[in-house]
């Protein structure tokens, strides 16, 4: 619970103001709370603290834990987190991960939410759970249309996408050099090559056998994130290690 903070029995407007916005915060990041519960009235809250120099504390005790009903109610139990991302050297990012059993697992779930707002906030476009010390078949990734050409294919693309138990067979066996980073490797970047263009299949979160074609910058991070769920990093793919850098010296 959201830590509140008292003085002489009574809660200031602007500390419950804040504490009640940190409340809103934890709401915004509940898919479920997002439609469930108005954000008019958070925002109400948080206005009335600020009409009054102070509050009694019992009354905002009583707001807040009204508050963490409707959450429960509205069934945001899980709220996302950030997870700290495994670097190289770490030993679960040099074994292959285990199959999941069940992709439609609340466990699954919550992960797969986790690892979102991890590597959104890393302003990364992958992440496989071996990189948050989950040894478990799950990755997470995009191909944005702002990383390609306005004539790409539409198969050069992906939106945001969950996979669970990930598998990919190459179309073609050409092979293009192209230059990679990894959340695992802050600050390094290597040229590596990949095939091309792919045919991948796995599970969504709610189950659903997906399989889809990938060319170019999809295929590539694709590839990337399968070969985490089999221990495999970046630079152990390189062929040329010439082409090995720090960003910096890139510039």
């Amino acid at each position: 619970m959201v830590d509140i903070i008292v003085s002489n029995g009574y809660f200031h407007g602007s500390i419950v103001s804040s504490q009640i916005s940190a409340l809103f915060g934890t709401a915004s990041k509940c898919k479920t709370a997002k439609t469930g519960v108005s954000t008019g009235f958070f925002k109400f809250i948080s206005q009335l603290a600020l009409d009054f120099k102070a509050l009694n504390a019992e009354v905002v005790v009583i707001i807040v834990k009204s508050i963490y009903k409707l959450l429960r109610v509205y069934n945001c139990e899980h709220v996302m987190t950030l997870l700290k991302i495994a670097r190289m050297g770490q030993p679960v990012l040099l074994k292959s991960a285990a199959v999941i059993a069940d992709p439609t697992s609340k466990r699954v779930e919550e992960l797969l939410d986790d690892m979102v707002e991890t590597m959104e906030d890393a302003v990364g476009v992958g992440l496989a759970a071996p990189q948050v010390y989950e040894g478990k078949r799950a990755i997470i990734f995009k191909s944005p249309r702002e990383r390609g050409g306005e004539d790409g294919a539409d198969t050069d693309f992906s939106p945001l996408t969950a996979l669970i138990n990930p598998e990919f067979e190459p179309v073609t066996d050409e092979l293009t050099l192209g230059w990679e980073g990894c959340l695992s490797i802050p600050g390094i970047t290597g040229a590596v090559p990949r095939y091309s263009h792919i045919v991948y299949r796995g599970y969504l979160p709610n189950g659903q056998a997906v399989e889809r074609e990938a060319t170019n910058f999809h295929a590539r991070v694709v590839q990337h994130e399968i070969d985490h769920l089999d221990g495999v990093l970046f630079p152990m793919r390189m062929t040329d290690l010439s082409l090995l850098s720090f960003n910096e010296e890139l510039k």
